[in-house]
């Protein structure tokens, strides 16, 4: 019986303890980018348009672009439209050049 009792303690009750002091990691707020879209031409957008934006960096030399954040969308109605992108803002250098691409 008293082997019973251990083997709980042991194996039900310290990982439950355990568990419960070990900190959570934190992880990193994300930001968020909020702008509009909008074209010059009177053109009506078609009922089936997808609006695409990325926030990514500008390569140096022949490196490609590395996105680090996007959003695809479904327009509910004409332009502007309202988007919001969230990212990382620790993959954000100051010594680096953004674009956003809708």
């Amino acid at each position: 019986m008293l082997g019973r009792i251990a083997e709980f303690f042991i194996f039900g009750v310290m990982p439950l303890v355990v568990g419960i002091l070990v900190p959570e990691l934190s992880v990193a707020a994300e930001k968020t980018l909020k702008g509009e879209v909008t074209y010059r031409e009177r053109i009506a957008l078609p009922p089936n348009a997808v609006l695409f934006v990325q926030l990514a960096n500008v390569p140096q030399a022949d490196a490609p672009a590395a996105v680090i954040g996007e959003r695809k969308m479904a327009p509910a109605g004409q332009v502007p439209i309202k988007f919001e992108i969230s990212f990382d803002p620790q993959v954000i250098r100051p010594d680096m050049t953004y674009v956003l691409q809708a």
